[in-house]
């Protein structure tokens, strides 16, 4: 502490920034000097602010814009500006009219997207994967279009697949197997360990080559960093089968290896140290002849090296309700983030909210079916916790599942067209009205219209976003002057406002005819206050009724997408399927929003507080475009 305050005032207001509120407030009670500091900072006292409801201020590499509305141009706010910002965005939110940050040329289809740069391939004069291109996805003051960063004409190596992780310079590079064998051979995979800002062996790493621990054929990779954890699925793409899918698992630091397992359909990290593998189950009785009939099951690891003693559960084994195995399925997820990343000099930071207390996801896509499930990682972090030692008997889908999943079906929604961010899920639709917005393109669930979209068409995309702190905040507003009522979008969770646990009751003599609009939103409030009830009358309303703890919805309307609401409990939705084991209820509540107008894309970059789609939109070029933000 003496250290510190013989430092000048602002370099301690920048040491102080990039704590915690705890220790922000322990300093303020030392000396009346550093208490003055604390009071006279908007930035540190914001941090504090934050801290009350749960928020966390970080910096990360710049993947928000700022739209100038006298120039048109986009530009990297200050911090000071950035904070203003993002404190505006906790309750607001604002809708930009699509425009193009980049065209970058398209020279292969392979790229990965990672703490705002985008990295795609380069090909030789012999049409061989052998270069890598990073561009920055951010406009900075005085360029007209996103600068590329490093560029790697020939790796050395004939390419398979690559990820990069920004906070950790590192580069992981699969190589390509000979011309001259075909995908089915057996071989091993040989990986290699560089630097991202560079293209050299990483200097943190013991072996700059890794080696995978078996031999089976493979078509692809699917990579994923965590850390010093490096993760890699060889696979063919997105199949299901017996003996097929191999997860390898290592400390990319040490090169050791940590897991291995087989008969991987996909996988995500739950933390740094837990994953959560889906796989085929085997015959425990005979191990040569797999289950190939509702036997998918959901694995929670423990990863262990050394061979440390746990004093965690190792394995949790959790069932789906599946009465057939799908053809082929995806997984989406976000990686989590790391506290301190290692930032390189020439990539710029901008602070943005964390919130603690928010939730993430983890996405499952069922391919042939088009069956979304999305997973609460709070909820199976909880739910391994719970038990002590390893359970491999699998838990069954009633006893873990309803309460911490969402099950959507459908044929609504484009395969692979998706990306995830902590809570928030975006894909696309391929039909003309998925739903009926209102102007701020919030979603209005009465009627929903299956024309397909030609060619040419523009098509909808779809956002979910899973974090129930918004949730909760939603409260319904009165006008007393007009007499009508407004309410606050709420999709796919009914309570009473004042806790999230404190359910309407369906017996609840209050609630013998309250209304709800699903779509635009509004809460059956427990009946305190008059003036937070909705109006009967209001046109808003619609067709949807709550009477009695039931929505009713006529047939053919948009929540066919979502399934529909079992009846029984506010915020449960049933899931009927003929590939599903009956009906399958889940209540994990989430918002919806929807765009209109947006042209085919290939992926989405969804930031902190935007979403940047890279579009196909001309033959061989991505174009990048921003066409929200704030949301």
């Amino acid at each position: 502490m003496d250290i510190l305050q013989k430092l000048p005032n602002e370099l301690i207001v920048h040491i102080l920034s990039l704590s915690t509120a705890r220790d922000i407030l322990s300093c303020a009670a030392c000396c009346h000097r550093l208490k003055e500091l604390v009071s006279g900072s908007s930035e540190l006292q914001f941090i504090i602010e934050l801290a009350v409801q749960g928020l966390r201020l970080r910096n990360y590499p710049v993947t928000s814009f700022h739209l100038d509305d006298k120039s048109s141009t986009v530009k990297v706010p200050s911090a000071i500006k950035q904070i203003e910002i993002f404190k505006k965005s906790i309750t607001a939110r604002q809708a930009l009219h699509p425009f193009t940050m980049a065209s970058i040329p398209l020279e292969r289809y392979e790229y990965e997207i990672c703490d705002g740069l985008f990295g795609h391939a380069l090909k030789d004069q012999e049409n061989r994967f052998r270069g890598l291109e990073f561009q920055k996805l951010w406009i900075e003051e005085g360029q007209d279009e996103c600068p590329p960063w490093r560029r790697y004409n020939d790796l050395g190596i004939d390419l398979a697949d690559f990820s990069f992780d920004l906070a950790e310079d590192l580069l992981v590079l699969v190589e390509d197997p000979p011309f001259n064998l075909n995908m089915h051979t057996k071989i091993p995979k040989s990986v290699f360990i560089f630097t991202l800002s560079e293209s050299t062996p990483h200097p943190l790493a013991r072996s700059g080559y890794l080696q995978s621990p078996g031999e089976e054929p493979w078509y692809q990779c699917d990579i994923k960093i965590c850390g010093p954890i490096l993760a890699i699925l060889f696979a063919f793409p997105h199949q299901i089968a017996h003996d097929h899918g191999r997860l390898s698992i290592w400390n990319w630091k040490t090169g050791e290896i940590i897991h291995t397992s087989g008969s991987v359909g996909g996988y995500a990290f739950l933390s740094q140290t837990i994953i959560l593998v889906l796989l085929l189950a085997e015959d425990e009785e005979n191990e040569d002849q797999p289950i190939t009939q509702g036997e998918m099951r959901l694995e929670i690891i423990q990863l262990h090296e050394n061979n440390e003693p746990s004093t965690f559960p190792d394995r949790l084994v959790l069932s789906l309700p599946l009465s057939t195995t799908p053809d082929g399925v995806y997984v989406f997820s976000d990686k989590p983030l790391s506290d301190s990343p290692n930032l390189l000099p020439d990539i710029r930071t901008t602070p943005y909210t964390l919130d603690e207390t928010s939730e993430r996801i983890i996405v499952l896509q069922f391919l042939t079916w088009n069956h979304y499930v999305f997973l609460s990682t709070r909820h199976l972090l909880r739910l391994f916790d719970s038990h002590s030692g390893s359970l491999l008997q699998p838990i069954p889908w009633d006893d873990w599942g309803p309460d911490g999943t969402f099950w959507m079906s459908g044929p609504h929604l484009q395969c692979g067209y998706t990306s995830v961010l902590g809570a928030k899920f975006c894909a696309i639709s391929g039909y003309k009205r998925l739903f009926h917005t209102d102007s701020e393109g919030n979603i209005v669930r009465d009627e929903m219209d299956t024309t397909r979209c030609e060619d040419g068409d523009n098509a909808r995309m779809l956002l979910l976003d899973f974090n129930k702190r918004p949730i909760l905040r939603a409260r319904g507003k009165s006008s007393s002057d007009e007499g009508e009522k407004e309410a606050v979008v709420d999709v796919g969770v009914v309570h009473d406002g004042t806790d999230e646990d404190d359910w309407v009751e369906e017996d609840d003599p209050k609630i013998e005819k309250a209304v709800v609009d699903v779509g635009e939103g509004a809460e059956v409030h427990d009946g305190t206050d008059e003036d937070d009830w909705v109006d009967e009358e209001d046109p808003k309303i619609a067709r949807f009724r709550r009477r009695l703890g039931r929505i009713e919805v006529e047939s053919g309307s948009a929540a066919h997408l979502f399934g529909m609401s079992s009846g029984g409990v506010p915020g449960e939705w049933a899931c009927f399927s003929s590939h599903t084991e009956g009906m399958v209820l889940s209540r994990l509540p989430f918002r919806a929003f929807q765009r209109e107008d947006v042209q085919g894309y290939l992926d989405w970059i969804v930031g902190m507080d935007h979403i940047v789609g890279i579009s196909k939109e001309t033959k061989h070029t991505y174009d990048v475009m921003q066409f929200t933000q704030g949301w």
